[in-house]
């Protein structure tokens, strides 16, 4: 557990089998000031890479056109934006796995944490947002470093200019609550009304959802879960999914009991059918199959292995053109 403060000031973990899912104060009402100050002590991600996911129709236009452009949307605010979500490395997830499992030791019975050892570290970060295999939006990956998309942003559409990052908006659903953010050119004037991303000083403990810091973008997601799996009350830690057998009759498949997480947003603001343009050599380079995630939000989802097959086609297309030159 992670707290700010003194014992009585300690907020449970609602955790999943692999990620955090939310918080919660036994036996309080806790104030929205009250649950602020205890979000204090969060985990903040470093966004060192974006991924932008989608089909394979899609995938192959941007491979053959070597860039990546925005589209009219039903939402204006949306509209002329390239999107793109967070990738967490593997490494920064462990890590902060391994980090919620130590601050469990002060909260759970020794002999419980060494049975739910596995379990409490995979509770932590396992919502889509931290799902580096799989994707709602397509079966093809392209992931790139932050500072790359950035300075090619600037050099194409900045002018001599800094790209500005500002807060966006956030979506709410029924499991998922969106953060985004809009990178534009210091020249235009469309999101001038919104808040830039807040500077985060060396020795500051800033509590925004993000901040900026020596060209870093650092995430804290109030919630980095989608399922919760264990329950910690009372300095002891049992599994939920006891709770929901049925008293009597046929034993069912137990629910798996599901909590709101946090997903941030990169969006690239691209406008009069402006480009986002990255050489072919790095698109196939940074290009991964993965799985679609149910629900699925687009039409026609493969099988990772057929999306493999398929980026290898894409190679293989791709040279023999060049080749032909």
């Amino acid at each position: 557990m992670r707290s700010s403060g003194s014992t009585q000031n300690k907020l449970q973990e609602i955790r999943t089998s692999k990620r955090i899912r939310g918080y919660y104060e036994r036996g309080k009402f806790l104030t929205i000031a009250e649950v602020q100050s205890r979000l204090a002590s969060y985990e903040e991600f470093p966004v060192l890479a974006l991924q932008h996911v989608t089909t394979h129709k899609d995938a192959e236009k941007i491979l053959r056109s070597k860039f990546f452009k925005g589209r009219k949307h039903e939402r204006p605010e949306f509209n002329d934006l390239s999107f793109w979500s967070v990738d967490v490395s593997s490494d920064v997830i462990e890590k902060a796995r391994h980090q919620a499992y130590e601050a469990m030791r002060t909260v759970v019975k020794a002999e419980e944490l060494e049975t739910f050892h596995e379990e409490i570290k995979e509770q932590f970060a396992n919502s889509a947002a931290f799902d580096r295999s799989a994707s709602r939006y397509g079966n093809f990956k392209f992931s790139f470093p932050l500072s790359l998309l950035l300075s090619r942003y600037k050099t194409q559409h900045c002018k001599g200019g800094e790209p500005e990052l500002r807060i966006l908006g956030t979506d709410i659903y029924k499991q998922e609550i969106a953060h985004y953010i809009v990178v534009h050119s210091p020249h235009t004037e469309v999101f001038k009304d919104l808040q830039k991303v807040p500077a985060m000083t060396t020795g500051s403990h800033d509590n925004s959802v993000v901040c900026w810091m020596d060209e870093t973008l650092y995430w804290r997601p109030e919630s980095t879960s989608s399922s919760l799996l264990l329950r910690v009350s009372n300095n002891s830690c049992t599994e939920r999914n006891d709770d929901l057998q049925p008293k009597s009759g046929p034993i069912m498949r137990p629910r798996v009991p599901r909590c709101v997480w946090n997903h941030l947003v990169v969006t690239f603001h691209l406008p009069n059918a402006g480009k986002l343009e990255i050489p072919n050599r790095f698109l196939l380079r940074n290009l991964m199959p993965c799985h679609a995630l149910q629900p699925y939000l687009n039409e026609d989802p493969i099988q990772k292995h057929q999306a493999r097959e398929r980026i290898r086609a894409f190679n293989k297309n791709i040279r023999t053109s060049l080749d032909c030159r």
